[in-house]
């Protein structure tokens, strides 16, 4: 489980930069941050399955796996855009979405774990 969190984590910073910097060109264009937020989740987590299903948990992608793989991801998107708008009034846009970029992975992580890839 380990190995599986580290290579997690390498998947993870590489799908969260994606995340990010899709998000924040999306939002600097004029997007709405909810929207921008919502397509700059899916193209990370659709890269993120590609990646996990090879390298994190060496399994055989099939439809099952990414469907659950998404269900899973609906769920951090619904958790990163509650989080997102509850702390927006707080902080800066851009700190707001960093923080929901380190709170999420370790609930997709678990869900991916026990759930999507066991």
């Amino acid at each position: 489980m380990v190995i599986q969190l580290i290579r997690f984590g390498i998947v993870g910073i590489l799908i969260t930069l994606i995340d990010f910097a899709l998000f924040f060109c999306l939002y600097r264009f004029g997007y709405h941050y909810l929207f921008a937020n919502f397509i700059a989740f899916i193209a990370a987590s659709l890269i993120g399955y590609f990646l996990s299903v090879k390298f994190v948990w060496q399994k055989k992608a099939t439809r099952n796996n990414l469907l659950s793989y998404y269900l899973v991801h609906i769920l951090g998107l619904a958790s990163s855009s509650m989080l997102l708008f509850f702390i927006n009034h707080l902080v800066v846009i851009e700190v707001a979405k960093l923080l929901t970029c380190c709170v999420i992975p370790m609930q997709t992580f678990l869900l991916n774990k026990f759930v999507v890839f066991r």
